[in-house]
């Protein structure tokens, strides 16, 4: 029986909720929103609804299939968290190469400054040596970790480690500074894995914690 009631209020505050969104909000959506925006400090309400407002960071997350692209973007700089998969989902059909360049340029990406490898596995790195030619990166940071079963894996660690762009391999306790008050502190790998652990490729990547403002 007490749960009965729970559930019967449960249902009670869901239809009182969606009765205020309806008869609230939702008619008055546009003059809230107008409301809010002025009453934002000035430098925040430039470019509000479209592009990158200053001293504000954008983080998108492509939409590139079944893989990782994050993107990151403060205005002055572009940063990148991972590059896909450069071949399309076997079972999806989606993603690949041609995703990504469709997410960077209605994102407005011509430059790309850093990109983060958290991993060598291909729905993670592989359009890294696409991007770096194409976008100009300077930086590029791993856990320096190769995947000996993947030849860009293996190109691209012979390029890390040999100094080319920037080539640092992070470690839990590294910091990366991008820009005054904007960095990058890395959580992961780091001691605390055993080496049977590393083992499996997903336990070697980077776990980054960033702070912005």
């Amino acid at each position: 029986m007490r749960k009965l009631k729970f559930v019967f209020q449960i249902i009670i505050a869901f239809i009182v909720a969606l009765a205020a969104y309806s008869g609230l909000y939702q008619p008055n959506a546009e003059s809230v929103r107008a409301a809010v925006k002025n009453n934002l400090p000035q430098s925040m309400q430039q470019k509000q609804d479209t592009g990158t407002a200053q001293g504000r960071l954008r983080i998108s997350v492509l939409d590139v299939g079944q893989a990782d692209a994050i993107l990151l973007q403060d205005g002055k700089r572009n940063i990148m968290i991972d590059v896909g998969n450069d071949v399309k989902d076997k079972v999806g059909d989606s993603g690949g190469r041609q995703a990504l360049i469709k997410a960077l340029d209605k994102a407005g990406v011509s430059r790309i400054k850093t990109v983060f490898v958290t991993h060598h596995h291909r729905d993670h790195m592989g359009n890294i040596m696409y991007v770096r030619g194409k976008y100009g990166v300077s930086n590029i940071y791993d856990s320096g970790y190769v995947n000996n079963g993947y030849k860009a894996s293996v190109a691209l660690n012979s390029d890390l480690r040999a100094g080319r762009y920037n080539g640092q391999a992070l470690k839990a306790g590294d910091t990366i500074k991008i820009d005054k008050n904007y960095y990058i502190e890395v959580l992961a790998p780091g001691d605390f894995l055993s080496k049977k652990d590393l083992k499996n490729m997903n336990n070697t990547s980077l776990v980054l914690m960033l702070h912005y403002g």
